[in-house]
């Protein structure tokens, strides 16, 4: 995935390109390896790395009680 992400990067000449990344620290990254961090290291433009943020168990039971009321 990283690979592709930094050819087509490339072949577009892109000014940024804009990742999602878990967040994974520590030996959890090393064992699953960082897609995102190869990205970073090897692209030819800039990089906005965003790191998902887990919600609440309280928030999802809001947002999947307003889901099923809307429809």
């Amino acid at each position: 995935a990283g690979e592709e992400t930094v050819r087509v990067a490339k072949e577009l000449k892109a000014d940024l390109i804009v990742l999602g990344t878990h967040g994974y620290s520590g030996w959890k990254r090393f064992t699953i390896g960082s897609v995102a961090e190869y990205i970073v290291r090897q692209a030819p433009c800039a990089v906005l790395t965003i790191r998902h943020v887990e919600r609440r168990k309280e928030d999802r039971r809001k947002l999947s009680r307003r889901k099923t009321k809307s429809k």
